[in-house]
């Protein structure tokens, strides 16, 4: 029989009240045999039956719509169409008026994943699969494959999935309570990677990168280590008006069971208009875990930075700040600060008569040891008085006072006022012909500054500046080209010479020679008196999209140290890639650090090998999807 059509549209609200949703006002159905029956209002198609609901398109061998209670059934193979979707299944039942429904064994793709089920219900805001397994590999026998207790799609958005196993051919390989991937951006599961090292014997590291979303990022770790035990930590960042940083690793070695921790917190919170709130944790247990476990830490952030807490209100002429600075870190030795109050603020123009004002005062409690507080007051005041002539002349002149005051408990312990005076003289012209354009840039200054005094205690950087009575003038020329406003050449010159001893410090370099996406930098300083180099470092860096290289050679006179440093990657292809870090001691002759690695990918899986040679022995191998990397 030639198919034939039958379109009926609803304009009007019906006795019944069921068909006043507007999406689904119109039903097309098409079909090689169409029944209708008027008591109850039933459509019914048989063969090659297609229906278009709204946005939804069905295709079934038979076809059952109830007007009265808005509801289809399909019998047999379905396919079934509603942006993004396409699932193909069997025995679709689906309420067009609730958008609620259920298939059963529905198979299909959302964006990379490919999932089938035993049984999927359907809701207004996506797809919710059980007993379901999915994939990204396109093969028939897919590499690897997921199965999952219950798996929530919700499109163009993430996918959750419930009781997860994740197999490598039909072997499992691990499980994990809740997975999530988010179509846009990834979380992923951090495959467990083995290893060898020294330090730790046989280790497994594993862990979860969570992205929650792009304000909000986390990674759970947990490791294992042969001689070692257990350890795990955490850790999330967070970019939006508050940021915060936050790490945290534990572990209690089941050798000696001695417990060792680290954490680390980096918080910003602006509030009115203002003033801010920050706070610094740096916090490790001993040197131990700094040194051999914290390997997912960078050298910045090994680094262990005074901890504090702050609250300040600053502006561009004037800053208020109350500090505390407790020593949390045991072998890290810095300034306890039980508090510290900074008040300052900068005058320009005072009166219209051209003089500047700058002026900072601090008034800090140094806790020498449990039992014993020592007060410093420090006030610092500048007055400056900046002069234009000629064009390309600017002149700086300023006289400086510091006080410095000390109290230790309710006793007077000692104050000294040092006085320095100083100018800058600042020359700057430009010159261009055709496309190239110089910048020169030169300072003149000179400084005088009392010494502060033995009899003084020496609490922080302040005190140090001035344990010796400086008087020097200094010399800066600096030298920009550009080419067609992009620079091509740098160069920077800097000295001292000391009117107390009579002698030039070291003449200080820096070179540099950028290209497209690659430069040569180098910098030295060079020493008159013993007419020799005390420092000096070379370096280039190649960078493309396949390849980066960077060679320095470093040389310390002083320390007898010459070291040679190469760091290399270079991508064979789109599935494989290799880096190596290499560092050499020329003096010593021995290798410093000797690194390698090598990225290889097969179809939807990776695989990454590393090894490392110096500073001590450790293999490293890891697995991962390469669509969940």
């Amino acid at each position: 029989m030639k198919a034939w059509t039958i379109i009926l549209t609803y304009v009007v609200v019906l006795l019944t009240g069921f068909y006043s949703s507007p999406a689904y006002q119109s039903i097309d159905l098409k079909g090689d045999n169409l029944t209708w029956f008027y008591n109850p209002p039933k459509l019914v198609g048989e063969g090659e039956v297609k229906v278009k609901l709204g946005e939804i398109s069905i295709d079934a061998e038979r076809v059952e719509i109830s007007l009265d209670t808005s509801e289809l059934q399909a019998i047999g193979r379905v396919k079934l169409c509603f942006y993004p979707y396409t699932i193909q299944g069997k025995n679709l039942f689906y309420n067009f008026s609730k958008k609620q429904g259920t298939l059963e064994y529905p198979q299909g793709k959302e964006g990379p994943i490919i999932f089938r089920a035993e049984k999927a219900s359907f809701f207004p805001e996506g797809v919710e699969l059980k007993n379901s397994s999915f994939t990204t590999c396109e093969y028939e026998r897919p590499h690897y494959h997921v199965k999952a207790r219950v798996i929530q799609i919700y499109p163009e958005e993430k996918m959750v999935a419930k009781g997860a196993i994740f197999y490598l051919g039909s072997l499992p390989i691990f499980w994990t309570p809740l997975f999530i991937y988010n179509f846009r951006e990834k979380s992923h599961f951090i495959l467990p990677r083995p290893g060898y090292s020294e330090f730790s014997g046989w280790y497994v590291r594993s862990g979860y990168y969570l992205y929650i979303s792009p304000l909000l990022q986390g990674e759970f770790r947990l490791d294992w280590r042969e001689k070692k035990g257990w350890a795990g930590g955490f850790s999330f960042l967070s970019n939006g008006e508050k940021r915060v940083t936050f790490i945290t690793y534990y572990l209690k070695e089941k050798n000696s069971g001695q417990e060792r921790g680290m954490l680390k917190i980096r918080c910003l919170s602006p509030f009115f208009s203002r003033w801010r709130l920050r706070l610094s944790v740096d916090y490790f247990s001993d040197r131990e875990i700094l040194e051999n476990y914290v390997y997912f830490l960078s050298s910045e952030e090994k680094e262990v930075l005074p901890s504090f807490l702050s609250l300040s209100n600053s502006s561009s002429t004037s800053i208020l700040e109350m500090r505390w600075q407790p020593r949390v870190t045991s072998f890290v030795d810095y300034p306890e600060l039980l508090p510290r109050l900074t008040m300052g603020f900068f005058q320009p123009d005072i009166f219209s008569s051209g003089l500047y004002l700058k002026e900072k005062t601090e008034l800090t409690n140094f806790l020498q040891d449990k039992n014993k507080v020592l007060t410093r007051a420090y006030s610092r005041l500048n007055l400056s008085y900046p002069l234009s002539f000629l064009k390309y002349f600017r002149l700086k002149p300023f006289l400086e006072w510091k006080i410095f005051y000390y109290q230790e408990q309710d006793k007077f312990f000692q104050y000294k006022i040092v006085d320095g005076q100083g100018c800058k003289l600042f020359f700057q012209l430009t010159g261009k012909r055709k496309d190239f354009t110089h910048e020169l840039l030169l300072t003149l200054g000179y400084h005088k500054e009392d010494k502060l005094g033995k009899e003084l205690p020496v609490l922080d950087v302040k005190e140090r500046e001035l344990l010796n009575e400086q008087e020097f003038t200094q010399i800066k020329l600096q030298n920009f080209f550009y080419r067609k406003g992009s620079p091509f050449l740098s160069l920077e010159l800097e000295t001292n010479y000391n009117l107390l001893t009579r002698k030039m410090e070291p003449l200080n370099a820096i070179l540099a020679v950028p290209f497209s996406q690659s430069k040569i930098y180098g910098e030295f300083s060079y020493n008159f008196y013993k007419k020799e180099v005390s420092y000096f470092r070379w370096g280039m860096q190649l960078e493309g999209k396949k390849h980066y290289l960077e060679g320095t050679y470093s040389d310390y006179p002083d320390y007898d140290r010459r070291l040679a440093l190469l760091a290399a990657s270079l991508k064979l292809s789109e599935k494989l890639s290799i880096s190596t870090q290499v560092e050499y001691d020329l003096e010593q002759k021995s290798w410093r650090k000797l690194n390698f690695s090598f990225d290889a990918q097969i179809h939807c899986l990776g695989a990454k090998l590393e090894i490392k040679n110096k500073p001590q022995i450790e293999y490293g191998l890891s697995f991962y999807i390469a669509a969940f990397s």
